[in-house]
């Protein structure tokens, strides 16, 4: 029996502006697009509806099983068994296990676009709550989906090149959302002015390893609830601001000097 993945499904959102060249479009190779052999009377839409749900069935099986054997081991006849579909289904959408990967990182951008509302006021107080609830729907996410949250977690440099394309595409996605906000709030008057994208890369790898779930559920390291993933947020947003000086002004005045 197919094995359910309800923890992986995502909710659906359009990318944003910055992110739609991440998006798989029908003319690209990596998805195949057969909704032109579709039928044009009133079966139309429960086809396509059939076909999306299809698509989310192999989307979640390719998900656990990448996160289950890694991303060389992974084969295209587990993520067939563990969707319940056909060899010829899955490359109706896909053309490849490592296109189906791709498609599952796209979808998580999405997601987390959907989760991070962008700081609109000029309030130092109101901002940093808004900041608050935004890194704790993001590690909520994480949280909500094991699976995605072992492939994201295990990424390692040594990949082959096509699986490491993807992988890139998917980090350089979420660094987008966090130059957008840091960008935001340097309009807000909230953020220094500077190189961004830098800044960017630095938040990421500050939250991916904050952020990583705990691996299993234990008497000493119970699974993070609501009032944990806020402290949690409120510790890296602090991080993030501040640093680790008591004052950050006093050494901020030696790199004015020299």
């Amino acid at each position: 029996m197919r094995a359910r993945h309800a923890a992986f499904r995502f909710r659906k959102a359009p990318l944003c502006a910055n992110l739609r060249e991440m998006s798989t479009s029908p003319n690209q190779p990596n998805e195949r697009n057969e909704d032109a052999d579709l039928p044009t009377d009133g079966r139309s839409a429960r086809a396509l509806k059939q076909r999306a749900v299809t698509r989310q069935r192999i989307l979640d099986a390719t998900a656990a099983i990448f996160a289950r054997d890694g991303f060389v081991s992974a084969s295209v006849a587990d993520i067939l068994a563990d969707a319940g579909v056909s060899r010829g289904t899955f490359y109706s959408h896909f053309e490849s296990k490592e296109a189906a990967l791709g498609a599952v990182l796209e979808s998580f951008v999405a997601s987390l676009a959907a989760v991070l509302h962008p700081v609109t006021t000029r309030s130092p107080e109101a901002a940093r709550d808004e900041l608050i609830a935004n890194i704790t729907r993001a590690i909520a996410l994480l949280d909500d989906s094991p699976a995605l949250s072992n492939i994201i977690f295990s990424y390692a440099a040594a990949l082959p090149p096509e699986l490491g394309r993807h992988l890139d595409r998917f980090f350089d996605g979420v660094v987008a959302l966090i130059v957008r906000a840091l960008t935001a709030g340097a309009g807000l008057g909230l953020v220094k002015r500077g190189d961004q994208r830098i800044r960017a890369r630095l938040i990421l790898g500050a939250f991916v390893e904050a952020a990583r779930p705990p691996a299993a559920p234990s008497n000493s390291r119970p699974p993070r609830d609501d009032a944990s993933r806020a402290a949690l947020a409120l510790t890296m947003l602090d991080f993030a601001l501040s640093g680790v000086l008591l004052d950050p002004r006093s050494i901020a005045a030696v790199f004015e000097r020299g």
